[in-house]
């Protein structure tokens, strides 16, 4: 069975599910993690839940002992390849974009996979 709990973020109600694989490795965390989930706009909508190497940002949550969540919407000056970490290319740049209340999921589904934090996010037709 999967674990749950709801969480607050950004004044928004957030469902948390973690798969089994990812309950599991809760409890090995040598260091705190912090999880991101990113909603770019471009071209294409992409979603991603990814470990962040960057500090906490302003609206990360603690989930639990060792790991927190931050929200980031974010749009770009060129249409990227889904497959392009737009983060890691000096030619693209990154705009934060206001009010991301706005686009709080309702649900998200974190992961471990291949040594790697990960999930997917979404929303409830009926709430948006």
């Amino acid at each position: 069975m999967n674990t749950q709990t709801v969480i607050n973020l950004l004044g928004r109600e957030l469902k948390v599910e973690y798969s089994k694989l990812a309950s599991k490795q809760l409890s090995n965390l040598p260091e705190i993690v912090n999880l991101e989930m990113e909603l770019q706009f471009s071209c294409m909508i992409k979603k991603r839940v990814f470990q962040s190497m960057k500090g906490l940002s302003d609206n990360a949550v603690k989930l639990n002992e060792n790991m927190f969540l931050s929200f980031k919407p974010i749009t770009t000056n060129v249409c990227a390849p889904k497959d392009v970490d737009i983060h890691n290319h000096e030619s693209i740049e990154i705009f934060d974009i206001e009010n991301p209340e706005r686009f709080v999921p309702n649900w998200l589904l974190i992961d471990y996979q291949k040594g790697e934090w990960c999930g997917e996010f979404g929303y409830d037709k009926a709430t948006r």
